[in-house]
């Protein structure tokens, strides 16, 4: 098995890893000790909003978002391989657009700061930017992928 977990899983199970011990740390303070954290629920928010964001990323390395095949299926073997150079492509100029537009509205937050944490909301709202931007190079190297094959298939 020679396959390598990308950087982003790793940054997943970290994120996820530290949303669980915040969430354990509430759960007993809340419960045992009665006396809640407001600092916990709002640091497991901002986690999960970077955990998803990564995951997205980390799916898109997989080959594992949600695509619908039926299409695919009834094209001819020959335009198959054409069918998903033009959707990746299109997926693309999505991330593209969503990072653009997600690092535009980060740096608008910053000038907010979140309530318990006392940071600044655009460091929350940068994991849209830089999930989609992963994502972007995720689907990239995707494309050049497919290209590479066609050529060695070509010869």
């Amino acid at each position: 098995m020679n396959k390598r977990t990308p950087i982003e899983g790793y940054v997943c199970v970290l994120l996820f890893a530290i949303m669980t011990i915040t969430m354990f740390i509430e759960v007993i303070a809340r419960y045992i000790f009665n006396a809640s954290q407001p600092w916990t629920g709002e640091l497991s928010r901002y986690l999960f909003v970077w955990f998803i964001f990564i995951s997205a990323s980390y799916a898109a390395a997989e080959k594992a978002h949600i695509k619908v095949e039926t299409i695919h299926e009834l094209l001819p073997e020959k335009v198959k391989g054409i069918a998903n150079t033009v959707g990746n492509c299109i997926w693309l100029g999505l991330t593209i657009l969503v990072t653009y537009l997600g690092i535009d509205y980060a740096m608008s937050m910053f000038g907010s700061t979140s309530i318990a944490l006392k940071i600044p909301l655009g460091i929350i709202y940068f994991g849209i930017p830089i999930g989609y931007g992963l994502m972007s190079i995720r689907i990239i190297i995707q494309i050049i992928k497919s290209f590479q094959s066609k050529e060695k298939n070509a010869t």
